[in-house]
């Protein structure tokens, strides 16, 4: 159900439904090929590193996925409007989670970060309508522009010592936020950054 070369995921069957699992030894899904596919979850081997941008992106019936520790780098825009993802399992050694990686998953309610998370890119978690308070690991240097806009379940904020930009937006729109807590090492507060 699928197109492979040079143990590289290329395409998936546009009529793909169900499960999918990802042939062993793979080591690279390539940019969009899973894009906009009916499926509803995903078993991708040990054998991957690189998850390319856009990869499972519109991916609308999508429920779940875990990632393995494997996978060093995910692309941007790679899970975007995937609105029936409810749970994503990230591998540890991740250290930026890329622009709009999850844009537009509004019933992701929990997620866990990293702990070797050095920076959140723009719009990460931009309309994930349900997301509750999550831990920023204290590894996170920077957190970007729009990173958690829309995130509504969020009552508090607690930005670590180790954060240095905050920056444009980065929970604009959360409006139920009760308490604020930063941390010292702050160099940049962007523009509006708590604006509701």
């Amino acid at each position: 159900n699928g197109l492979y070369a040079d143990n590289c995921l290329l395409d998936v069957d546009h009529n793909a439904t169900g499960e999918l699992v990802i042939e062993k030894n793979t080591r690279l899904i390539a940019q969009s090929a899973v894009m906009g596919n009916q499926i509803e979850s995903v078993v991708i081997p040990q054998s991957v590193t690189i998850i390319c941008d856009f990869a499972f992106s519109n991916c609308t019936l999508l429920k779940s996925i875990d990632i393995p520790d494997s996978v060093t780098e995910i692309g941007k825009y790679c899970f975007e409007n995937c609105r029936e993802l409810e749970s994503v399992s990230l591998p540890s050694n991740i250290t930026t989670l890329s622009k709009a990686l999850f844009i537009g998953c509004g019933v992701l309610k929990s997620i866990k970060l990293p702990e070797n998370l050095k920076t959140i890119g723009d719009d990460v978690f931009n309309a994930c309508f349900k997301l509750e308070n999550i831990k920023i690991p204290e590894s996170v240097e920077k957190i970007g522009k729009y990173a958690f806009c829309y995130c509504y379940n969020f009552t508090s904020v607690v930005i670590p010592d180790s954060v240095k930009i905050l920056d444009d937006r980065a929970f604009h729109s959360c409006e139920n936020i009760k308490t604020v807590k930063l941390g010292n090492s702050l160099e940049y507060i962007g523009d509006g950054a708590f604006f509701s």
